[in-house]
C-alpha cells in the first residue's frame, strides 16, 4: 500500500506539469542519466529510460535489450540493438548484435573515447575513521533514528520498515550501509560516503541523498525490486550498481559507476 502511495504522489506531479527532467552526470556537452566507465546493461523490457546513457571507455559495450526504450542519446564504442528496442540517438563505432537501423531514429560515430578521464567527477575521500572500527548503528525495525553529523559509524542497518533521518549539506561516513525491507533512507540533501558496499532490499527508498560507494568487489550498490529511487545521486566509480526490477525511478536520478545494469523499471519522469 505504501508503494502505490508513493507512485500516486508521482503520478499527481506529473499530471500537474510539475515533474523535471531527470538529473544528470554533465560529460562534454552532454547530460548522462546512466554514464559508466565499462559497461551498461539495459535489461529485457519493456522498460523506459528517461535520458541519455553512455559508456566511457574504448572497447566499452552498451547493451540494448529487447523492448527497451532510450529517450534519448546512446553513446559507446561497442553496441548491442535488441528486438523491438527504440533510441532517439545512437553513436556507437562497432554493431555487436541486432540492427541498429531497426532500433535508431538516427545514428552517428561515438566521441572520441574515452570520453573522460575517470572518474569524471572528484570522488570524496572517505573519512579514515571507519577503518579504524567506528560504532555500528542499528535503527530498529518500525522506527526512526537521527545519527549525529559529523561522526563516524561502521556498518549502517535499518531494519525493516525503519527509516534513517539525516541533516541536509551535510557528510556522513559509512563503513557499509544496509536498508531492509521498506526501509527509508531519508537524505534531506545529505552526501553519504560509504567505504563498502550499499544494499537496498526490496520496497525500501532512497530519497534526496548524493551517496559515494568506494566498494570495489561484487556489486557496490545494489537496489532491490520495488525501491523507491526519489533525488538520488549514486557513484561507484570503481564497482557495479545493479538496479532491480520494478525500481521505481522518480525525479533527480544518476547514476555512475565502473559497470550497470538496469532491469525493467518505472519510471516516472515523463
Amino acid at each position: 500500500m505504501r508503494r502505490r502511495g508513493w507512485l500516486g504522489v508521482f503520478v499527481f506531479l506529473w499530471a500537474l506539469g510539475c515533474a523535471a527532467p531527470a538529473a544528470a552526470f554533465r560529460i562534454g556537452f552532454t547530460e548522462y542519466m546512466f554514464f559508466a566507465n565499462t559497461a551498461l546493461t539495459i535489461k529485457k523490457g519493456p522498460v523506459t529510460i528517461p535520458g541519455n546513457v553512455g559508456v566511457n571507455d574504448a572497447g566499452g559495450r552498451l547493451r540494448i535489450g529487447a523492448n527497451s526504450d532510450v529517450k534519448g542519446t546512446a553513446a559507446a564504442d561497442r553496441m548491442f540493438f535488441g528486438t523491438d528496442a527504440a533510441v532517439e540517438a545512437c553513436a556507437f563505432n562497432r554493431t555487436i548484435g541486432g540492427q541498429p537501423g531497426a532500433v535508431c531514429i538516427t545514428q552517428g560515430p561515438a566521441v572520441p573515447l574515452p570520453m573522460t578521464p575517470w572518474p569524471p567527477l572528484t570522488v570524496p575521500d572517505i573519512d579514515p575513521c571507519v577503518t579504524a572500527g567506528g560504532n555500528n548503528l542499528t535503527v530498529p525495525a518500525g522506527g526512526a533514528m537521527s545519527p549525529p553529523t559529523g561522526s563516524c559509524f561502521g556498518a549502517v542497518d535499518v531494519k525493516d520498515g525503519g527509516t534513517l533521518n539525516l541533516v541536509g549539506g551535510r557528510a556522513y561516513n559509512f563503513k557499509s550501509l544496509r536498508l531492509q525491507n521498506t526501509a527509508i533512507l531519508n537524505g534531506n540533501g545529505a552526501i553519504v560516503k560509504v567505504k563498502g558496499s550499499v544494499v537496498a532490499q526490496p520496497n525500501a527508498s532512497m530519497i534526496g541523498v548524493t551517496l559515494y560507494t568506494a566498494g570495489s568487489r561484487g556489486v557496490a550498490v545494489g537496489v532491490g525490486r520495488g525501491t523507491l529511487l526519489d533525488n538520488v545521486s549514486l557513484t561507484a566509480p570503481n564497482g557495479t550498481v545493479h538496479i532491480h526490477a520494478d525500481v521505481i525511478i522518480g525525479l533527480d536520478v544518476e547514476v555512475l559507476a565502473d559497470r550497470i545494469i538496469v532491469e525493467p523499471i518505472i519510471s516516472v519522469v515523463p
